[in-house]
């Protein structure tokens, strides 16, 4: 039998993996929603099919962001190719 994986967390904290309590959170359009505590947050990226994405990590409260997380990584990683290219 072989024994289980376990899930490594994002390198970005995503979702129930953001440690902060208190964010303050922006929309995918870029206007600021308010503050909130980190389950209203996470319950309104997931009401609207996307994620939560903790972007500053020392101010209090954190700034995070409603992404698509798949698109996110995407766009990173050809951004990253491109960079290597030139």
């Amino acid at each position: 039998m072989r024994p289980q994986r376990r899930r490594r967390p994002p390198q970005a904290p995503i979702n129930q993996f953001v440690k902060a309590e208190k964010l303050t959170v922006i929309s995918e359009s870029g206007e600021k929603l308010g503050t909130f505590s980190k389950s209203d947050a996470i319950e309104l990226a997931k009401d609207k099919g996307l994620d939560l994405l903790q972007i500053t990590f020392d101010k209090e409260p954190c700034v995070a962001k409603i992404i698509d997380y798949g698109k996110f990584k995407f766009n990173q990683k050809k951004k990253k190719s491109a960079a290597k290219k030139n």
